[in-house]
């Protein structure tokens, strides 16, 4: 007769098989076991410790503390109910559980981990810091150190936390991942594609190398290479997450259609995945399908009212409709994505301005945000605020001071980079037209900016006697926003447009390494003209009138009120509003837009066919 399990072969089988990391066959033999021995401590340890590797943790807890009820002093039973109750949510009964254990290293890394899970992050360091004196050459104790370094941005100590767990383990897939996530939050891209290339060749199904890659090939603009990267993990796993990044690749590429189809296929597998709704949203947007992108982003807001990307492509839908009433509220949601974190975490502790109460006789410091050109086309607001009784303190990009200063006799302009001074409350720039109440019909459209008279005389007397037309000309801007490849053309493109009588002047500050501006003799370029807007700006009242893409040029000269034609992208931004050929924003330009999407050529012939 068997009077214990030990002296059953079924016994030493499932330890065998437990042992050697086969829970699944150990099992049904613990479950037969237990039927026999439902009281043996070793025995219901094993047995809860078996479930929970099956992932029954819910299971295996009571089998668990039935044996520390039995014998209280089984180490490994100990553990692992802690690691049970961690993984169960119930984090202070976890913390008690391994308080009450031994201070090993791997009990130490254990309990800093639930301790990060519970936010409380310093004690999670220090603790991770003890098991690391303990024992340093355990690759997983830097990682976990690593991740809660990155949790609290501590992105370079994070990243030399990493580099020391891939030093002890060279085939550490998430920390080659959890690498590039630190290179790419200092700006390391072509380091970050290295780690993430890394994770995916030990690790194939590694979803956030996948993601990883291919958000950082995006960012280096090499959409080709993430079109591949995405269908070889489309390949591996067809799950939303990757119809969704294709859709924003096949956007960045121009085939929209592709795109479209790419939110199809996550929709059949999410029916009500918000995120999903609104991508198809944004892609419609683009085709200039406005109603169906309607459409969408309601069923996205229904599922997740709350959701910042859905809120926020609402805004750019509504407000390029010129639904401006309902749309500025909306665009404040852009303080609540990625992009716009930053700019509130330097927010001073003030009051903040949104229309709501009377600025008469107040000091009110006026923040720009986003680029150059937004300043230029939302600074036109400022007079308003001054004609409401109120002292204003406009803090701008420093190349643009000395112009904005030409707004307002009384406006104080002034970067961030010295004393600000006393103020009242503060306002960001582009929520001015919400605190305004600004609609279509209440735009400030007239010329508010104007360079020095002698600064513009400067470059009358430089050019001489124009012997044909002047025509100002900027075909690229900052390289760095992700649609730069959507708004710039190639100088290549507008040989047509030089091969014209007239004399082209560059308005632009920045020629990339392909522009051969010395095939086109008629195209002058004067660095001096460009060391400022005041500068550019004064060189641009001498021509007769401006050819430009989107970009900050394009403000500045409509600010100016220079007669100007703006070539635009078929998906244009929302400033442009849709289908129009005009600007309620400044009524001296005429709008050229792409007849599909990436289609330059036939543009710049509209442009030489009405300029003969």
């Amino acid at each position: 007769m068997l009077n214990t399990p030990e002296q059953d072969p079924r016994y030493s089988e499932a330890v065998h098989y437990h042992q050697s990391g086969n829970a699944k066959a150990a099992m049904p033999l613990y479950e037969k076991l237990y039927q026999r021995w439902p009281y043996h401590p070793h025995l219901l340890a094993s047995y809860g410790t078996c479930k929970m590797q099956l992932g029954d943790i819910t299971g295996g807890l009571p089998l668990l503390e039935q044996a520390l009820h039995y014998d209280s002093s089984m180490a490994f039973a100990k553990t692992n109910r802690a690691s049970a109750l961690s993984s169960l949510g119930r984090y202070s009964e976890a913390l008690e559980a391994y308080d009450g254990l031994p201070a090993s290293a791997d009990i130490l890394a254990n309990r800093a981990a639930l301790l990060a899970h519970m936010k409380r992050y310093e004690e999670a360091l220090e603790t991770y810091q003890q098991a690391l004196e303990l024992d340093s050459t355990v690759a997983r104790y830097h990682h976990d150190y690593g991740s809660v370094l990155a949790l609290q941005e501590r992105h370079e100590e994070a990243l030399a936390s990493f580099n020391e767990a891939l030093r002890l383990n060279p085939r550490y897939a998430e920390a080659y991942t959890n690498q590039g996530r630190m290179l790419h939050q200092l700006k390391r891209s072509e380091e970050a594609v290295i780690s993430y290339n890394a994770a995916l060749a030990i690790d194939a199904c590694n979803i956030y190398a996948y993601t990883g890659l291919c958000s950082e090939l995006m960012e280096l603009k090499r959409y080709e290479e993430a079109r591949t990267v995405i269908e070889e993990a489309l390949a591996q796993d067809a799950n939303k997450t990757f119809y969704l990044y294709q859709a924003v690749i096949l956007y960045h590429l121009f085939d929209y259609r592709g795109a479209l189809d790419a939110t199809g296929h996550a929709l059949a597998l999410e029916k009500d995945a918000a995120d999903a709704w609104a991508h198809r949203g944004y892609v419609l947007m683009a085709m200039r399908r406005h109603s169906e992108a309607r459409a969408c982003y309601d069923k996205a807001l229904a599922i997740n009212p709350e959701g910042n990307d859905e809120n926020w492509a609402n805004a750019l839908l509504t407000l390029s409709s010129g639904d401006f009433m309902s749309g500025w509220p909306l665009y404040e949601w852009r303080w609540h994505r990625e992009e716009g974190k930053h700019y509130v975490e330097s927010w001073p502790k003030a009051p903040k301005w949104l229309g709501d109460w009377s600025i008469q006789g107040k000091t009110l410091l006026v923040l720009c945000e986003q680029g150059m050109g937004d300043t230029l086309q939302f600074c036109r607001f400022i007079p308003h605020l001054i004609s409401l009784g109120a002292k204003v303190k406009l803090v701008v990009q420093k190349p643009l001071v000395n112009l904005l200063r030409s707004l307002h006799p009384e406006v104080e302009v002034m970067t961030n980079e010295g004393g600000i001074g006393g103020f009242d409350f503060f306002t960001p720039l582009l929520s001015l037209p919400m605190a305004l109440k600004i609609t279509l019909n209440t735009i400030p459209c007239r010329p508010y900016l104007m360079p020095p008279q002698d600064m513009i005389q400067h470059w009358r007397d430089e050019l001489g006697v124009a012997q044909r037309p002047r025509i100002g000309l900027a075909w690229s801007g900052n390289p760095n926003p992700k649609s730069d490849h959507k708004r710039t053309i190639p100088l290549a493109q507008l040989a047509p447009l030089l091969s014209e009588d007239a004399d082209f002047y560059v308005l632009q500050r920045d020629l990339r390494k392909e522009d051969d501006l010395t095939a086109y003799p008629n195209l002058h370029h004067l660095p001096e003209a460009l060391n400022g807007f005041d500068h550019t700006a004064a060189l641009a009242m001498n021509m007769d009138s401006v050819i430009t893409i989107d970009t900050s040029i394009t403000h500045l000269v409509g600010a100016l009120g220079l007669p100007t034609w703006v070539l635009l992208p078929y998906h244009a931004c929302f400033r442009w509003l849709a289908d129009r050929d005009d600007s309620p924003w400044y009524p001296s330009l005429r709008l050229f837009r792409q007849p599909a999407p990436g289609a330059w050529e036939p543009v710049v012939a509209r442009v030489v066919a009405e300029l003969g």
